[in-house]
């Protein structure tokens, strides 16, 4: 999991940063999944491939699940999975509450 300072109060790293890291590490690829927010996801595209890495788009939400809520990292596997973390960042951020599990389980097709 790895998140940025979008995810507030929760990272610290800049998008920039944490390319240059992956990098460094002699990564491939790099995942961005930060706490209920794709705002860095343009950035991280672009800092991604002019670095040569490629970059999975993710998203860190919460699930209900019978009466326990699930705080999960979903990963797009394509663009409409994309398209759907896009949703669910939009529900969860304008509810305020968990979503239900059966619109994830709905989506696995796209999202892992």
């Amino acid at each position: 999991m790895v998140r940025s300072a979008y995810s507030l109060l929760q990272g610290s790293m800049g998008i920039a940063q944490l390319v240059h890291q992956a990098k460094t590490l002699g990564y491939k690829s790099v995942a961005l999944t930060d706490r209920l927010s794709m705002s860095g996801v343009p950035e991280f595209i672009i800092e991604a491939q002019k670095s040569g890495i490629h970059p999975i788009i993710g998203l860190e939400l919460d699930f209900l699940y019978h009466d326990t809520v699930l705080n999960l990292v979903c990963l797009a596997k394509n663009q409409n999975g994309y398209k759907g973390l896009i949703k669910f960042s939009s529900n969860q951020n304008t509810i305020k509450t968990p979503l239900s599990i059966t619109e994830l389980i709905a989506m696995q097709e796209d999202i892992i």
